[in-house]
């Protein structure tokens, strides 16, 4: 059995992540979709509103397992026996930084596999960082978030 990493913030999960999250369901037999706490990011939105967020975005999906973890990838991995962490890249900057992180999880953990996939050109713009800015602005962001999400942002976001 095949199983991987997906792991990011997801403050909030865009349409984006999930192209990566469904088309690594579709590869691999077990998709951990991990929320890794970065103590240098100020989050817009707590863990469980982004697991709620991620379990009501993937609940069609039977391959998924959703977590968060405020340790290492790599221990994630090695704890979990995963083969592999899957990661998006919208652009060589992307693709480069990636590429970094690859040889450093290698370096950390001589187990640690990287699989880059691509991202769709039509996902190419979004990040979680303009989604974030654009709901501060009251802005209309649901062309970019998961359908299934949208009631619970917007409910969060009234609170």
């Amino acid at each position: 059995m095949k199983r991987v990493l997906v792991a990011g913030t997801f403050d909030p999960v865009t349409i984006g992540h999930m192209d990566i999250i469904q088309r690594a369901c579709a590869l691999f037999d077990e998709v951990h979709i991990v929320i890794f706490v970065n103590p240098d990011k100020m989050p817009m939105f707590c863990i469980t509103e982004r697991q709620k967020f991620l379990h009501a975005a993937c609940a069609d999906m039977s391959n998924v397992i959703i977590n968060h973890s405020t340790g290492m990838l790599v221990d994630y991995m090695k704890i979990n026996q995963l083969v592999a962490t899957v990661r998006g890249a919208r652009n060589t900057k992307d693709f480069e930084y990636e590429l970094e992180m690859a040889a450093l999880n290698r370096q950390l953990w001589n187990g640690c596999e990287t699989v880059i996939l691509p991202c769709d050109k039509q996902y190419a713009e979004i990040s979680s960082t303009k989604i974030r800015q654009a709901l501060q602005n009251g802005q209309d962001v649901s062309n970019f978030l998961p359908k299934a999400i949208l009631p619970l942002v917007n409910d969060t976001l009234q609170r």
